[in-house]
């Protein structure tokens, strides 16, 4: 009585291959693709010239495939000029046989109960090829079949490795015995890839002791390496362009001698800035920037933090804390660049116009004003809940809007904010305000929250 002992050809690694030009229709199997078959055990299948693989099939002791085939090998025209690579063998069932970095399926060996391929000790054997280096692999993904079963690529794909089993089920798939087993990935064409970073590079042609010349010859013979090498370099420039442009700002700034710059070089975190402004004067801040200079950062990332401890003052000192102002750029040196002004200490030295000035109560306040101009465009509904809660809010809010067109009138619930635009007024007018007169701007904050509130629901709700 004879045993049947299988043995399953392989999982094919498939790699994709992009859109037209390139592989017609990779999926398997495919009539438009020819199957090359093997009626014995132990030899060599190969693709054809300008081919790569995208399918196989493998068999037990016996002639599983398709047409008493022991072994079948589908390929289909490729989209790039292949070079011959090292062949890949294994002596042990359940390997996985992978081609190379960049390198795709173009033959392969099965053997039946016995290692019939090479000298005898040979299991399965892989042939490969690799490709330009124009192309890369990227997208894998394994797949399973089982004996006498075709083990296909997905449209768009090509073969790059493959496993095999004896006996049993020798490979591992997601923690299981499989079969065959087959590794699926796409091809992508870095050709477009590179004429954009090349692109990039030129445009940065004017920045001073420009270096990339060498980088955009790389680009020419288009290639992952060279890619990366000048991103690191579009990197470099970027930078050395934006440290350029910032100095020269600098220096306009700090030529006015009224104008304060503070530049904290390396890693701003752990150093503290001073800077101070003549007797009768005060500092107004116009830019805090942590990581300035540093590529992706946003200039004046940090103004609100410092104006409420700088901003007004005669003079100040401030710590700069990474953990306070977060860390904006992971992994790169964050400069610090501030820019004072000093202003004559007459209303903006006052508390009110310093609470008036803070950034928070200065968002909240746009905010209000873009609200409450939608909430005039709109009707209340007709849902009798919905519209004594419109009726009332929107009395509220034509009533803020009132006095501010007006200037006169205290509502209770809302009379603060009024009363500090009032003062505000006068300062700007030449009038004075004593110290007790000013709100702490944590109320103004939460009064203008609270009318904010009725202005988004009615933006919500209303017609």
């Amino acid at each position: 009585m004879s045993m049947r002992v299988r043995l399953s050809i392989w999982s094919i690694l498939v790699v994709g291959v992009s859109a037209a030009p390139g592989l017609a229709s990779a999926q398997s199997p495919n009539q438009s693709c020819p199957v090359a078959s093997n009626k014995r055990f132990g030899g060599f299948l190969e693709c054809g010239t300008g081919q790569w693989a995208v399918a196989l099939c493998g068999s037990g002791m016996n002639a599983d495939c398709k047409d008493g085939s022991t072994t079948q090998l589908q390929c289909c025209p490729g989209s790039a000029a292949l070079t011959s690579a090292s062949d890949k063998t294994t002596t042990v069932w359940g390997a996985d046989l992978e081609c190379g970095p960049n390198e795709v399926m173009r033959g392969i060996c099965g053997s039946g109960q016995n290692p019939d391929c090479g000298d005898g000790r040979i299991t399965n054997g892989l042939k490969c090829a690799r490709l330009p280096d124009n192309r890369e692999l990227y997208d894998a993904v394994w797949k399973t079949s089982g004996f006498g079963q075709m083990a296909q690529c997905d449209s768009g794909y090509v073969a790059a490795g493959l496993c095999g089993s004896g006996r049993n089920a020798d490979c591992k798939h997601n923690g299981a015995n499989v079969v065959n087993k087959i590794k699926c990935a796409k091809v992508r064409d870095l050709t477009s890839d590179c004429s954009t970073m090349k692109a990039e590079i030129e445009r940065l042609r004017p920045v001073p002791g420009f270096d990339g010349d060498s980088c955009i010859g790389r680009l020419a013979t288009c290639s992952r390496a060279a890619l990366q090498e000048c991103g690191t370099k579009k990197t470099d420039l970027e930078r050395r362009r934006l440290a350029a442009s910032m100095q020269s700002e600098n220096a306009t700034f700090a030529a006015d001698p009224e104008n304060r710059l503070v530049s904290l070089t390396g890693e701003a975190h752990g150093q503290t800035f001073t800077t101070s402004c003549p007797s009768g004067k005060v500092l107004e801040l116009r830019e805090a920037t942590y990581g300035a200079g540093v590529p992706g950062v946003v200039a004046n990332n940090v103004r609100h933090e410092v104006s409420n401890q700088c901003a007004y003052k005669s003079s100040c000192s401030y710590a700069i804390d990474v953990g306070t102002l977060g860390d904006v750029a992971p992994g790169s040196a964050k400069p610090f660049v501030g820019k004072f002004r000093c202003v004559a200490n007459a209303a903006a030295a006052t508390p009110c116009m310093r609470y008036w000035n803070d950034e928070r109560v200065k968002l909240l306040r746009e905010r209000v004003t873009n609200l409450a101009a939608q909430f005039q465009t709109k009707s209340c509904p007709t849902d009798r809940t919905l519209a004594l809660k419109c009726t009332t809010y929107r009395q509220e809010v034509e009533s803020y809007l009132n006095r501010e067109l007006s200037g006169t009138g205290v509502d209770s619930r809302y009379g603060v904010i009024e009363a500090a635009n009032q003062r505000m007024r006068a300062l700007t007018q030449g009038g004075s305000v004593q110290v007790a007169d000013c709100h702490p701007p944590g109320q103004l904050i939460e009064l203008e929250r609270a009318f904010m509130e009725r202005l988004t629901w009615a933006n919500a709700n209303l017609r």
